[in-house]
C-alpha cells in the first residue's frame, strides 16, 4: 500500500485465521480532511480471494478472506450504511468543535500572557481610557512610595524610561548564540498573529488620534497614539504602560545614591548579583515596640468601629472574619498595616525585597551592558560568600605586589638629565605648528621635572582623548632623552 493523501491514517491490521470465508467490519478513525472514496487492495494470495475493502466515508473496513466456493460465516454487514455515515459525521463535528474550543482557550491564555492588562482590549477606542487609568494608578503609587521613603529620610525620584528599553511587540529580540540550527517556537505562529492584531489595533487608534488632532489643534499637543504609550517589559515579555518601565534614583543626605532601571543588574553585599525588577510597596515586617503597640491599639479601634456598624448581634465567626482582614491588601490603614517602599531584586532561586533605606547595600553591576549577561547568584548556599572571599584574597595579594613594586622603584636611582640640554629641547618645541593647551603645558612641566630635576626613573601615565596632543608630549620627552645620549622608542598601538 502507499499513502494516497495527506489525511490518510496508517492502520495496522492483525488478522487471525478463523476459518474460510470470514467477513467482518473494523471501525476506522480518519482525519476530517480525508475525501470520500472507495478502494480495494489485494492481499497477495493467488488461490484465495482475500480482499481489503476500504469503506466509503471511512466509516468501516469490510475484510473477506477465503475462496468464493468455501462456506463460512460473516457478521457486521447490516446494510445500515446511512446510519453509520450520520454517526461518523456527528463524531467528526464533535471532534472539530472540541479542537476549536481548545484552540480558542489556548489563544486566550497566550494573549493574556503576552498582552497583560491589555488582553481584553478589542477596539481602538478602549485603549486610551485603559492607558489613562494605568498612568493614574502608577502616578498615585509612585507618590505613595516617595512619601514612605521620605519618612525614612531617603529621597525617591522617578526617572523617565530609557529609550533603549522601549520596544513594541516583536521588537525586543535578543542576540543568541547557538549551533546554527534555526528552531521555531511552538508559539511563533500564534505570536505573529497576536503581533499583527496589536499592530492593527494601534494603527486604528493612531488614525483616530490624527483625525481628532486635525479637528482640534490644541489637543494635538497633549494627546498621543496608544502605541507610543505601550512597550514590552523584557523581564516578563508582557505589554505594559510606558510609565511602568521608569527608573528610580534613591539616596540620602549621607551621600550614597543609586540609580537603576527595570532589568539592570545589581550587586548586593550579602546576596550577590541580581536583577532589579521594580519598586513596590510591602508590609513592614520588623516593627519597633512603639509601632507594635500602636498597631494593636489601632486594630482594636477598627474592630470596635466595625462592630458598632452591625445592628444585630455579632457571632464569633464574624469577629474572626474582621480580624482576618488586618495586615492584608484590604487593610489600608497606615498604622494597622504599615507599608515600606522596597526594591524588588530577582535571583536564581529567590526574590529579595530591599527597603529603600537599606539600598546603600546595592551597587550597579559595572559590566551590565556587556553582550554576555552575568549569571544570577543564588541566595541559598555559600557560592557567593566563597566567590567574594576569593576576590578579597586575590585583591589583597595584588595590592601587596603593587606596594612591593613601588617600594622597589623608590630605591632605584639614576643620573638626572643635563639642564643645559633644555635649550635644544626648547628649539625643538618651536617646530610644532600648534599652540599648546593649558593641560599640555602642565604635562610638559611635569615630564621635565621627572626627567631633569629628579634622580629616580620616571613613571608617569598621560591620559587624554583622541586628538588632544598626547603624541606631542611623548615626542618632546623622546627628544630630551636622545639629546642626553639615551635611547628612546615610540610604540603606537591601534588598540589596547
Amino acid at each position: 500500500m502507499r499513502r494516497e493523501s495527506q489525511g490518510m491514517l496508517t492502520a495496522l491490521l492483525v488478522v487471525v485465521a478463523l476459518g474460510p470465508a470470514h467477513t467482518f467490519q473494523v471501525p476506522v478513525f480518519r482525519n476530517k480532511i480525508q475525501p470520500s472514496h472507495h478502494r480495494s487492495f489485494p492481499l497477495g494470495r493467488r488461490d484465495d480471494s482475500w480482499t481489503l475493502y476500504y469503506g466509503r466515508y471511512g466509516a468501516d473496513l469490510d475484510i473477506t478472506f477465503g475462496s468464493d466456493e468455501s462456506s463460512g460465516s460473516s457478521w457486521g454487514d447490516d446494510g445500515d450504511e446511512d446510519r453509520m455515515m450520520v454517526e461518523a459525521k456527528l463524531r467528526r463535528e464533535q471532534v472539530d468543535q472540541m479542537l476549536e474550543d481548545e484552540d480558542r482557550d489556548f489563544r486566550d491564555k497566550r494573549k493574556a500572557q503576552k498582552w497583560g492588562k491589555f488582553a481584553n482590549v478589542t477596539k481602538s477606542e478602549d485603549l486610551q481610557p485603559l492607558l489613562q487609568q494605568e498612568k493614574k494608578a502608577i502616578e498615585k503609587d509612585n507618590q505613595q512610595k516617595a512619601a514612605l521613603a521620605a519618612s525614612k529620610g531617603v529621597a525617591f525620584e522617578v526617572l523617565a524610561p530609557r529609550e533603549d528599553d522601549l520596544s513594541g511587540p516583536g521588537q525586543n529580540d535578543r542576540i543568541s548564540v547557538g549551533s546554527g540550527l534555526q528552531t521555531k517556537s511552538w508559539f511563533s505562529n500564534l505570536d505573529e498573529d497576536l503581533k499583527s492584531e496589536w499592530e492593527a489595533l494601534t494603527a486604528n487608534d493612531a488614525a483616530a488620534t490624527d483625525s481628532e488632532n486635525s479637528d482640534d489643534g490644541e489637543k494635538s499637543d497633549q494627546d498621543g497614539s496608544g502605541a507610543d504609550e505601550v512597550a514590552v517589559d523584557d523581564s516578563t515579555g508582557k505589554l505594559v504602560a510606558r510609565d511602568a518601565l521608569a527608573g528610580v534614583r534613591v539616596g540620602s543626605a549621607g551621600g550614597w545614591s543609586l540609580e537603576v532601571f527595570p532589568g539592570d543588574f545589581v550587586v548586593h553585599r550579602k546576596f550577590g548579583i541580581g536583577k532589579f525588577e521594580k519598586t513596590c510597596l510591602r508590609p513592614k515586617t520588623k516593627l519597633s515596640l512603639e509601632e507594635r503597640e500602636a498597631q494593636t491599639q489601632r486594630r482594636g479601634e477598627m474592630l470596635a468601629e466595625e462592630l458598632r456598624k452591625r445592628k444585630t448581634g455579632v457571632t464569633p465567626e464574624e469577629i474572626q472574619k474582621i480580624r482576618a482582614k488586618f495586615g492584608t491588601e484590604e487593610d489600608l490603614d497606615p498604622i494597622s498595616n504599615p507599608q515600606v517602599t522596597v526594591l524588588e531584586i530577582s535571583y536564581a532561586d529567590a526574590v529579595v525585597h530591599v527597603p529603600v533605606d537599606r539600598a546603600y547595600r546595592l551597587s550597579r553591576y559595572r559590566a551590565g551592558d556587556a553582550v554576555i549577561k552575568p549569571k544570577l547568584s543564588r541566595v541559598r548556599g555559600e557560592a557567593w560568600r566563597k566567590a567574594r572571599q576569593n576576590v578579597e584574597e586575590k585583591t589583597l595579594a595584588l595590592a601587596q605586589e603593587v606596594l612591593a613594586l613601588y617600594a622597589t622603584r623608590e630605591t632605584l636611582e639614576r643620573q638626572p638629565f643635563d639642564p643645559k640640554k633644555e635649550d635644544e629641547v626648547k628649539q625643538f618645541e618651536t617646530t610644532f605648528s600648534f599652540e599648546p593647551t593649558p593641560d599640555q603645558k602642565k604635562c610638559f612641566e611635569d615630564v621635565e621635572n621627572d626627567m631633569v630635576w629628579r634622580n629616580r626613573p620616571m613613571d608617569r601615565l598621560v591620559c587624554g582623548d583622541v586628538g588632544f596632543g598626547k603624541t606631542e608630549v611623548a615626542l618632546r620627552a623622546l627628544y630630551r632623552a636622545v639629546a642626553n645620549g639615551r635611547q628612546a622608542a615610540l610604540l603606537a598601538p591601534t588598540g589596547v
